[in-house]
């Protein structure tokens, strides 16, 4: 931003909000009270403060605990406080670490519109995660860290691109009670299976192999002679989650079948 880190440090923390994995509030004060707090240190205006508070309260679905002690909410709502305080001034830098931890899945959806929000206003976040789903959903760029250090940089659709040798078949079944008997025929099957797993709540198995198209030819003729009743059979490309497991991890051991 043009500032020089060993003489302007002041500046410099005006213009960034930080989420750290650590609670930091005041647990004696209530939410809106901690919301005031936050937004008088930040030098914004009362009218426009209140305004701010009381959309992000309504946005992160902490309204009806504004007037509740911090020390008596539970760790999920408490870490929901924590992010929407950075969201009361207009950071240039928002630096997010582990950010939705303890959140539920309306806060952390609500959440992670906010950040493509700031993003699309041409902020820069800055976020870390173990989440992958999370960094490809918001992230331009993705660092891989692996032993302290940087393994791959490049955007989600470039990392993938690299990884087109590791694909997944997808295999919808009309009948999910048909998961288990078709699982078990999978068994017969190798054409190098590096991974397989059921999307939860749905009639899909994804199978991930280095010879995907064989695997394809291999299973459409098992499934047509077991007389499985199947919606569709596909290759698709990589997950962003699966070409860092190939990063980071060796095949043998952590791309083993169950």
């Amino acid at each position: 931003m043009g500032y020089d880190i060993s003489k302007d440090g002041l500046e410099i923390r005006k213009r960034i909000g930080v989420v750290q994995q650590q609670e930091s509030y005041d647990r004696n004060l209530t939410v809106s009270a901690s919301m005031k707090l936050y937004a008088s240190l930040w030098g914004i205006e009362s009218r426009e403060a209140t305004d701010k508070i009381s959309f992000l309260l309504e946005k992160f679905g902490l309204k009806d605990s504004a007037g509740r002690r911090i020390r008596w909410l539970s760790y999920g709502l408490r870490r929901r406080l924590q992010v929407a305080r950075e969201f009361l001034h207009d950071a240039e830098l928002l630096i997010l670490d582990e950010p939705t931890v303890g959140m539920d899945v309306l806060a952390r959806h609500s959440f992670l519109e906010s950040c493509r929000q700031q993003a699309g206003e041409g902020k820069t976040v800055f976020y870390t995660t173990h989440i992958v789903s999370e960094a490809e959903s918001i992230c331009d760029r993705i660092a891989v860290i692996h032993h302290g250090k940087i393994i791959a940089l490049d955007s989600p659709a470039e990392l993938k691109k690299r990884y087109t040798d590791v694909k997944g078949v997808s295999i919808v079944l009309k009948n999910n009670s048909d998961i288990p008997a078709l699982l078990k025929a999978l068994d017969n099957v190798s054409r190098d299976v590096l991974k397989r797993e059921v999307v939860s709540g749905t009639s899909e198995i994804r199978i991930i192999s280095q010879e995907p198209f064989r695997l394809v030819f291999d299973l459409s003729n098992m499934l047509q002679t077991q007389n499985f009743d199947v919606e569709s059979i596909s290759v698709t490309g990589p997950s962003l989650e699966e070409v860092i497991i190939r990063l980071v991890g060796e095949p043998t051991k952590i791309l083993k079948v169950p």
